[in-house]
């Protein structure tokens, strides 16, 4: 919606973000991040999406009835996903009773959180590619939201880097980082 020629922030960011390189895998992380508020604490409690491939969302679920439950609404969880990150990115959603997650509190963190997340030096060739995606986000007007998505994508960039050179393995088939024991993710490794 405009008003007065202004254009909504969620809006702005999502046409910028999409216009970016790495901008598809970005929105589509989105949708894995915004899935707890559309279905709500009690799905959410009983659901994780994992990952997105080819516009599908992948959502384990605890059991079989609330996959079954889940599908009937399928169509506006994805219509509720797409209007949250501002483009339609999400086509499909596939549930997998496979026993959802207990929250769990990990020993130590996965990997550097906070300031020492901040403190990650990526090696020249990382760091170019990233100044290269934040001089794309210049454009962005609002100095606040500039701000956020230039720290979130270092962020991201970072934490990418350091799991890759910490015993995680990149997903031939989709590139994501992951710890499973084949060279495939468990997604990918899933549908073959």
């Amino acid at each position: 919606m405009r008003k007065h020629g202004s254009v909504p922030a969620s809006a702005a960011l999502s046409e910028l973000i999409g216009a970016m390189e790495s901008g598809p895998r970005i929105l589509a992380s989105m949708a894995v991040a915004y899935w707890p508020d559309v279905v709500g604490p009690q799905a959410a409690a009983a659901t994780e999406a994992e990952t997105v491939r080819d516009g599908v969302l992948f959502v384990r679920t605890r059991s079989s009835a609330w996959s079954h439950e889940l599908s009937f609404l399928r169509e506006t969880l994805v219509t509720r996903l797409n209007e949250r990150i501002g483009r339609p990115v999400i086509r499909g959603i596939r549930f997998s009773a496979r026993g959802a997650p207990a929250p769990r509190q990990p020993a130590e963190p996965v990997q550097p959180v906070g300031e020492a997340l901040d403190r990650v030096e990526l090696p020249p060739e990382i760091e170019e590619q990233l100044q290269r995606e934040m001089r794309e986000i210049a454009k962005i007007g609002d100095e606040r939201l500039r701000s956020a998505v230039a720290r979130a994508m270092s962020r991201g960039a970072r934490a990418r880097w350091w799991r890759l050179h910490n015993g995680w393995r990149e997903c031939p088939s989709c590139g994501a980082p992951h710890r499973a024991s084949s060279d495939l993710c468990p997604i990918c490794a899933r549908s073959r």
